[in-house]
């Protein structure tokens, strides 16, 4: 009876997600754990130990040109360190190139690059994905490293919900090509989404764990809808797709120049950030977090930052930044970035 059979596939799959949920949810925690201690270390417990208020410039260029080296040696790996960002997002990393792409970007983040952990849980989601569905068909497996990472992903936000919206514009997109398959795919990634959500409730203690709420604080209210923003938006959307085209323009002439000398190209990238950050520190009152580490937890201070020359009337530090959440925790201000 093809319909029973068809049922039993089913509860397979969802079973199948399930697992796929439990097992990428506890990888992105040990991942987060072992970044934000490897973080803690870095930024916080070696700068108290030399009794530094603000990390030392020959440690700052010390850091950069580690994280620099890491993502070298990474790129020496099986996996090369995993895609490139100009490629967008990928899911097909497996278990036998999962450690180049973390090495990368624990190295990367580590060191202060201004990005977020959401790549990296991927890889990891996918990479469990792949190893609970190693026998199944490759349809199947597709389809389990799509929920791993949908559970990875989901384990830094404060609820399953923005994951889940994501997915469902993805499968509006999707849908158009794939028909019923693309959005029925969708049922076992809620259900792996939901389990890893259930990992993140059992350890909301780590840092990082589901602490991105995406809330900006300080923002007056908007009770009122305007004409004259709605407008407004409509340059600024144009102005910002054309610097971001410029952008990924820009990366891919620098990945044309920088690919026959690699080694000298990243040190190189390490040691202008180290300069442009000790540059901000030493003729600012702003520290060296506003550059290296400008992502969700800096956008407090990012954005009083309104030109070059009110830069001298900011304060410094915001408490419950991102090197100092560890020991003042802020739930609005510990997101990663």
């Amino acid at each position: 009876m093809p319909e029973q059979g068809q049922g039993r596939d089913v509860v397979r799959l969802l079973g199948l997600a399930s697992l796929v949920g439990l097992g990428a949810g506890l990888a992105a925690v040990a991942f987060l754990a072992v970044h934000h201690g490897l973080d803690h270390i870095v930024w916080t417990s070696v700068p108290e130990q030399f009794g530094w208020s603000e990390p030392a410039a020959w440690w700052v260029v010390l850091v950069l040109v580690a994280g620099a080296l890491g993502v070298f040696a990474a790129s020496k790996l099986p996996g090369h360190g995993g895609h490139s960002p100009l490629d967008g997002f990928t899911l097909d990393i497996g278990p036998a190139h999962l450690a180049s792409a973390l090495l990368a970007a624990m190295a990367s983040l580590v060191a202060g690059a201004v990005l977020g952990p959401e790549a990296p849980l991927m890889a990891a989601g996918t990479a469990v994905g792949a190893a609970f569905a190693a026998r199944a068909t490759p349809e199947v497996r597709r389809l389990a490293m799509v929920c791993g990472a949908a559970a990875a992903m989901g384990m830094i936000f404060g609820n399953p919900l923005i994951t889940v919206i994501l997915l469902l514009e993805a499968a509006v997109v999707k849908g158009a090509q794939g028909g019923k398959a693309a959005l029925m795919a969708i049922l076992p990634v809620m259900f792996a989404l939901g389990f890893g959500y259930a990992v993140q409730v059992g350890f909301t203690d780590v840092p990082g764990v589901g602490s991105n709420t995406l809330a900006v604080p300080g923002l007056p209210a908007y009770p009122t809808l305007e004409m004259g923003d709605l407008l407004a938006a409509v340059p600024t959307a144009l102005i910002a797709g054309l610097v971001a085209a410029l952008a990924i323009e820009a990366g891919r002439r620098i990945r044309v120049v920088s690919s026959p000398r690699p080694l000298a190209a990243i040190l190189v990238a390490g040691l202008l950030v180290a300069a442009l950050a000790l540059t901000v520190q030493y003729t600012t009152t702003l520290s060296v977090d506003a550059v290296l580490f400008s992502g969700q937890a800096a956008i407090p201070t990012v954005l009083t930052v309104t030109s070059v020359g009110t830069l001298h009337d900011l304060p410094g530090r915001v408490p419950g930044s991102r090197r100092r959440h560890h020991r003042l925790p802020d739930p609005a201000l510990s997101g990663d970035g």
